[in-house]
C-alpha cells in the first residue's frame, strides 16, 4: 500500500522545525501548533511528481484526493489547468490560487477550501496546500466591509433627503411670506396712492380761481408721482409672482404673436419697427414669451433718444430653440451699466422723462431664468450707436 506520510524532504513546510525555531522565547512550540492544525483538518498537503501524479498526501482534509491519479482530474477545481500548473516549473516563485471552493469530502461533507499550488524546484515536485476557509474569511470580511459602506451611504442619503426636505419646507415658507408681503405692498398701499390723487383733485377744486394757476403745476406733479408709485406697486406684485406657477405649454404661432405686440406698441412716427427672420410655430408657454418680447421691444422704443430711427425684431430657429434679437439704433448702453439695467427700479438717466416704473428688464430677466432661457446684451456706444438684446428661448419647433 502506498504510504500516506510525506516524503522525508517533501517541502520546507513539512520539514520539522529547527531547534531554535521550534521553541521560541516564551516556551511556544510551533511544531506542536502546526501538528494540531493539521489534526483539526484545518490544513493538508498533497505532493505530486513532475507529471502531476499524486504521490503523497498528509492531513485528513485531503483524504478526498486519491493517490496515483492525476491531480487535475481528482480535484475538480483544477480540472483542465494542466498547462497553467506546469508553467510554474518555469516560474517557481509564482503560485496558482483557487480560493473558497466547495469540495465533496469522503465523509459526505462539503467544506469550503482554499487551494494553492506551488513548484518545489529542490525536491522536483508540486505541492498542493489545502486550507479550510475559516468562519471569518477574507471574502466574508470584504462582504461585511461593503455592507457597512452601503449602510453608511444609505444613512447619508437619508440624512441628505431629510436636509433637502427641510430646506424645501423653509423655501416654501419663505416664498409664501414673500408673496404675502408683495400682496400687502402692491394692494394695500395702492389705497393711499389713490387717496392722494383724490385729495389733490379736491384741493385744486377748492382753491379760488385766482390761486389755482400757482399750484396747479405742483398738484399735477403730485398726481403723476402717485400714479407712477401705483404702477410700481403693480409691477412689484407681477415680479414676485414670476416662477411661482407652472405655465401651460401650447402651440404658439410666433409670427402672429410678435405681430400683435408690434401693432399695439405706441411709438413716434419717425421710428420704424421691423420684423425680420423666420418666426415658426412652436410648442411653448405663450405668456412668458409674450412678456419677454413685449418688454424688450417697449424698452427699445422708450429709450430711443431721437424721434427717428429703427428697431428691428428678428428670429432664427436653431434646433429646439429660438434665437431672437431685438436691436435698435438708440444711444446704446455703456458696458459698465449692462448689468445694472436688469435690477428693479434702476434708471441710467433718471432725469429723462421716460414712462414706466423701471422694472421691465428685471421682469424679463427673471422670466428668462425661470423658463430656462438665456438673455444677453451687446452694446458699445464708443464705437457705434445702438444695443442688441439676444434671447435664446427653448421650445419644441414645429415648422
Amino acid at each position: 500500500m502506498r504510504s500516506m506520510k510525506p516524503p522525508a524532504r517533501s517541502s520546507a513546510a513539512a520539514d520539522p522545525p529547527a531547534a531554535s525555531e521550534s521553541r521560541p522565547s516564551g516556551g511556544l512550540d510551533l511544531g506542536a501548533a502546526f501538528a494540531h492544525a493539521v489534526e483539526r483538518a484545518d490544513f493538508g498537503f498533497v505532493w505530486c511528481d513532475a507529471d502531476l501524479i499524486v504521490r503523497h498526501r498528509h492531513g485528513r482534509i485531503v483524504d478526498f484526493v486519491p493517490l496515483d491519479r492525476p491531480l487535475t482530474e481528482s480535484v475538480l477545481a483544477l480540472f483542465g489547468m494542466d498547462a497553467q500548473v506546469q508553467s510554474l516549473r518555469r516560474k517557481p516563485q509564482m503560485s496558482i490560487e483557487v480560493p473558497n471552493v466547495s469540495i465533496m469530502a469522503t465523509d459526505g461533507a462539503t467544506p469550503r477550501l482554499n487551494l494553492q499550488v506551488t513548484w518545489q524546484p529542490r525536491q522536483h515536485h508540486f505541492l498542493l496546500l489545502v486550507s479550510r476557509v475559516m468562519s471569518i474569511s477574507e471574502l466574508e470580511v470584504e462582504l461585511t466591509r461593503h455592507a457597512r459602506e452601503r449602510q453608511i451611504m444609505e444613512a447619508r442619503l437619508v440624512e441628505s433627503a431629510e436636509a433637502i426636505a427641510r430646506a424645501n419646507a423653509e423655501l416654501t415658507r419663505a416664498n409664501r411670506e414673500l408673496a404675502e408681503f408683495a400682496y400687502v405692498i402692491s394692494h394695500d398701499l395702492k389705497a393711499p396712492m389713490r387717496a392722494m390723487r383724490y385729495f389733490t383733485e379736491d384741493l385744486e377744486n377748492a382753491l379760488p380761481e385766482a390761486e389755482r394757476a400757482g399750484v396747479r403745476e405742483h398738484l399735477a406733479k403730485v398726481r403723476e408721482q402717485s400714479r407712477r408709485m401705483s404702477q410700481m406697486l403693480t409691477d412689484l406684485l407681477a415680479y414676485s409672482k414670476i416662477g411661482r406657477k407652472e405655465e401651460a405649454v401650447e402651440m404658439v404661432d410666433t409670427r402672429a404673436l410678435v405681430g400683435s405686440i408690434t401693432q399695439s406698441m405706441p411709438r413716434p412716427e419717425g421710428l420704424a419697427l421691423d420684423i425680420a427672420g423666420h418666426w415658426p410655430r412652436v410648442e411653448t408657454a405663450p405668456a412668458p414669451l409674450d412678456l419677454v418680447l413685449r418688454n424688450l421691444i417697449e424698452n427699445a422704443i422708450k429709450h430711443h433718444d431721437t424721434g427717428e430711427g429703427r428697431v428691428s425684431v428678428a428670429c432664427r430657429p436653431s434646433g429646439n430653440q429660438l434665437l431672437i434679437d431685438i436691436a435698435d439704433d438708440g444711444p446704446g448702453i455703456e458696458p459698465r451699466h449692462q448689468s445694472i439695467i436688469f435690477q428693479p427700479f434702476q434708471r441710467l438717466a433718471p432725469d429723462r422723462p421716460v414712462d414706466g416704473s423701471g422694472i421691465g428688464l428685471a421682469l424679463v430677466r427673471k422670466t428668462v431664468e425661470c423658463c430656462g432661457a438665456t438673455l444677453t446684451v451687446s452694446s458699445a456706444p464708443a464705437e457705434r450707436r445702438g444695443a442688441t438684446f439676444r434671447v435664446t428661448w427653448p421650445c419644441q419647433v414645429i415648422e
